[in-house]
């Protein structure tokens, strides 16, 4: 999904979409497809031609991502609001040096974790201490109506039409990111990661000029990336 109050586009298209290919989400990254002047969702994967990012084809809204600051209590555990999808929760220790907590054995490691639902045990060590915790949820069916609104009746005309809308350059505000990395690190190396989800480093098509805007935070859970073609 795109923040479009806050996205600016500077150069768009409508393009052909992959038909070997899946529907893409709003605010992904779009990879050259497998046949000439198509586009479909990247994977992550080397040696994928970074084109632009989604702007068309409305789905369903399946992930949304969130940012908390919790206190660990003192059974060493904190509450997420929400339960994270799977391999999408980051914790940060803001009271030591923003140190990285890792999934593992808390009892007997430190700066390790474990979770349960939504409940998180950490290492003793970290009580009272503040957690920042950045992860993507699955909204439920009237949050997903707030946040996107609802899909036109019978789906987008692109969907039936095989096209969608390209962003090629511009400032775009997306839920598309991965929420496991540090989006507050100096000049990061914006790539395409799994699910066609920005991200920083890795083997996947690089996405040109660009720049991080907006790191993900507590008041605004989005990541905005500036980008020229």
């Amino acid at each position: 999904m795109l923040n479009l109050t806050q996205t600016r586009i500077r150069a768009s298209e409508e393009l052909p979409f992959d038909t070997a290919a899946t529907n893409s989400t709003v605010g992904c990254i779009l990879v050259q497809g497998s046949s000439v002047g198509t586009v479909k969702p990247g994977t992550g994967a080397s040696g994928e031609l970074f084109v632009g990012v989604s702007l068309s084809q409305p789905l369903s809204l399946t992930n949304y991502p969130r940012v908390e600051s919790l206190t660990v209590n003192a059974s060493n555990q904190i509450t997420l609001s929400r339960t994270p999808l799977g391999s999408t929760l980051r914790l940060i220790d803001s009271s030591n040096a923003n140190t990285v907590q890792t999934a593992g054995t808390p009892a007997s490691n430190a700066n390790q974790y474990s979770i349960s639902g939504t409940t998180v045990t950490l290492n003793s060590a970290t009580q009272g201490h503040a957690i920042l915790a950045t992860y993507q949820y699955s909204p439920t069916t009237l949050e997903a109506r707030t946040l996107q609104g609802d899909v036109q009746p019978g789906g987008a005309a692109s969907l039936t039409i095989g096209t969608v809308g390209v962003i090629r350059a511009g400032t775009v505000y997306t839920t598309e990111y991965d929420t496991t990395v540090d989006w507050t690190a100096a000049n990061p190396a914006i790539k395409c990661g799994s699910s066609a989800r920005f991200t920083i480093g890795g083997s996947g098509a690089s996405v040109p000029n660009a720049q991080v805007i907006q790191a993900p935070s507590t008041s605004d859970a989005l990541l905005g990336v500036a980008f020229a073609a």
